[in-house]
């Protein structure tokens, strides 16, 4: 997906587009391995001169379903997504991602923001 990443951040700077810092989002079942995110924000972030950061990402820990609303996350996201749908496998996956961002050169890789932690339907909500 780099080559997605690099046209739309050139057609952005061509135009003059101030931004500051770059937000990924990554779900290894949607977006492929933590390495093809790693050599993207290693790229993105050389070639524009920018912070990157991922803001959005989530794992899930269990396949169980949990209120009566279908999952989001199922046997098909944990196979595609490369570990187990599990506690363990959910903290191998933030550590893989905590460590693919702190490793981005000159210290550009910034931070993670886990998106939704919870998606558990709540009684009132439809």
């Amino acid at each position: 997906k780099n080559d997605m990443f690099r046209w739309w951040f050139d057609e952005i700077v061509k135009r003059d587009v101030p931004f500051d810092v770059i937000g990924l989002s990554m779900y290894t079942y949607w977006n492929g391995p933590i390495s093809a995110l790693k050599a993207n924000m290693d790229d993105i972030s050389r070639r524009y001169d920018k912070d990157v950061m991922v803001v959005e990402a989530a794992y899930g820990y269990t396949l169980e379903n949990c209120d009566s609303a279908e999952n989001s996350f199922q046997a098909k996201e944990e196979q595609a997504g490369g570990y187990p749908g599990s506690v363990a496998g959910q903290a191998a996956y933030l550590h893989d991602l905590i460590k693919a961002v702190l490793a981005v050169p000159d210290h550009r890789g910034k931070g993670v923001v886990y998106w939704e932690p919870a998606w558990i339907l709540a009684p009132g909500n439809t």
